[in-house]
């Protein structure tokens, strides 16, 4: 009976061991199917309630990446038309252009320099466009069809106009003009130099180069580089700032690449200028072939015959504009040029210059 029961309890232990090892193995079965194995260290254990992570965005090759919609930057565009710092056969021949109109540009080598841009103002200042400097439509269309500038005097056949008015200078040579330069002439302001209050004109007249200097001139309202003198102080000089509008006290400036050839060659001692245009004084008469008169006759009067023009009255008070001033010396007195033919030409002596005599 004893060994019965022994028996029984082991077969029961035994089923008991089995069951509990099926038990094993069918919730191990289950946890393998629900929690796959970790890879690479990786593991897939999530808390309890956590939602499961986001699926991986599928990678895209770069060659099916759309290029981008933003526009680049346009590239800058050409030059609409020349101006200083071109270059090349157009202009060198907007050089040849303006030099066969008399307009002087330091040179035709197809570089577009000072010299040119002196040029463009100066044609642009006789046809009465924009004062650009740059060969923009109006002026290259004016070029097509301009011609050369005529002289407001036709004797002597050479002589120096300045033109107040356009701001520009021309050399006549035999009754026509063969040069033309931009310049800037008096500014019509007040300055005070040396205890002297004036304005800064440049007087209407006629006139004589009698002085001249060959370098540079120290003066009192600045340094004049190689002037020509032809009233009192008043002279034509080369400058570095030659604005297109008038800006000095008195004399007429030229730009610098021009001041060597114009002392040299375009105003010898004697040379006659004329003076006109400007606001100070009547425009000069013309003077006779002969004459050597330095002073500025009243201007004629347009419905008058020319052979009994009305006869001037001089001033008993200084010329306004006269620079003499600064030297303590008299201003020039107007002296009637006589019209009766044959008669001589008073020439009045002008005031002996000094180094203090001389405006910018």
């Amino acid at each position: 009976m004893g060994r019965r029961q022994i028996t029984l309890g082991g077969i029961g232990l035994a089923a008991l061991a089995l069951a509990i090892v099926a038990f094993v193995n069918v919730t191990g079965t289950q946890a393998h199917r629900s929690h796959p194995s970790a890879v690479l260290g990786q593991t897939n254990q999530r808390e309890p309630g956590a939602s499961p992570p986001p699926s991986p965005a599928p990678s895209v090759s770069s060659s099916s990446v759309p290029p981008s919609t933003s526009p680049s930057p346009p590239p800058p565009p050409p030059d609409p038309y020349m101006h200083v710092g071109s270059q090349g056969s157009d202009v060198q021949a907007l050089q040849q252009k303006l030099s066969s109109l008399t307009y002087m540009t330091a040179g035709v080598d197809g570089r577009f320099g000072g010299g040119t841009r002196d040029a463009m103002i100066a044609f642009q200042k006789v046809n009465g466009l924009k004062l650009t400097g740059e060969a923009d439509p109006p002026t290259t269309d004016k070029l097509a069809s301009a011609g050369s500038p005529t002289p407001a005097y036709s004797t002597p056949g050479d002589h120096l106009e300045v033109d107040v008015g356009r701001q520009v200078v021309y050399v006549v040579r035999g009754g026509k003009v063969a040069n033309t330069l931009t310049t800037s002439t008096g500014s019509g302001e007040k300055f005070t130099s040396q205890g002297v209050t004036q304005r800064a004109f440049t007087p209407n007249g006629s006139y004589h180069v009698y002085w001249k200097i060959p370098g540079w001139h120290d003066a009192p309202l600045g340094h004049l580089y190689k002037p020509s003198f032809f009233n009192g102080g008043i002279a034509f000089h080369g400058y570095y700032d030659v604005p297109t509008y008038p800006a000095s006290h008195g004399c007429v400036r030229l730009p610098m690449e021009f001041a060597d050839w114009f002392y040299d060659q375009a105003a010898p001692p004697g040379a006659l200028v004329y003076v006109y245009g400007g606001p100070n004084g009547p425009n000069p008469a013309p003077a006779p072939e002969t004459s050597t008169s330095t002073t500025a006759p009243p201007a004629v009067n347009p419905t008058t015959s020319p052979s009994t023009p009305p006869a001037p009255t001089p001033s008993s008070s200084a010329p306004a504009g006269c620079l003499n001033a600064l030297l303590g010396l008299p201003c020039p007195t107007p002296t009637p040029t006589p019209t009766t033919s044959g008669a001589s030409t008073p020439t009045p002596t002008p005031p002996t210059p000094t180094s203090t005599a001389s405006t910018p």
